[in-house]
């Protein structure tokens, strides 16, 4: 499943399919006082070990949702398939894994998000760079390799390329150029 995921976007799904964890979304949406909370909640137990219990629910939920509201949407994710129930244990049935995988690539393939990520990849690298080139300059290793680390600004600055540059000053043929016929520089 995560290959179709690569090939097309998740809005682009198959008809007759569920639609992007549209039954987790109802369930949510029936409590509209503590559903998102007790319901995402209940799902990251879920993910965290095979069972969750009413009795631990009410530890995890303490002073965001009342027990009634708890045992109530544990009812309500039974009826709707996503969870099942037994001797007081309540387990995740593959329906609520599959929206929950489904939802969870959706919010990943955001562009904000991707952009967020990128963003926090290019400052790590950054940082990792700043620190090696502190260590190089700290040790006095930043030139033992006779300059090939200069940037082109630096290259510019310690004339490395005034040779090139004074061959190509403007208003002066360059003397790789010849005059061919039809009177076109090649």
């Amino acid at each position: 499943m995560a290959g179709l995921w690569l090939q097309k976007h998740p809005s682009d799904q198959i008809a007759g399919q569920h639609e992007l964890g549209d039954t987790i979304r109802e369930w949510r949406n029936s409590s509209a006082s503590v559903g998102g909370t007790v319901t995402r909640t209940i799902l990251a137990k879920l993910c965290q070990s095979s069972t969750v219990t009413l009795a631990e629910l009410e530890v995890l939920c303490a002073g965001l949702a009342g027990r009634s509201a708890i045992n109530t949407l544990l009812k309500t994710g039974v009826k709707m398939k996503l969870l099942t129930q037994s001797q007081g244990e309540y387990r995740a049935t593959d329906l609520l894994m599959s929206e929950a995988y489904d939802r969870t690539l959706f919010k990943l393939l955001d562009p904000k998000i991707v952009e967020f990520a990128e963003f926090v990849v290019m400052f790590s690298t950054l940082r990792k760079n700043a620190d090696l080139v502190g260590d190089l300059e700290r040790d006095g290793n930043l030139d033992a390799d006779s300059g090939l680390r200069q940037s082109i600004p630096e290259a510019l600055f310690n004339e490395v390329y005034n040779e090139e540059i004074d061959l190509h000053l403007p208003g002066e043929v360059r003397p790789d150029f010849k005059l061919i016929e039809g009177g076109e520089d090649k």
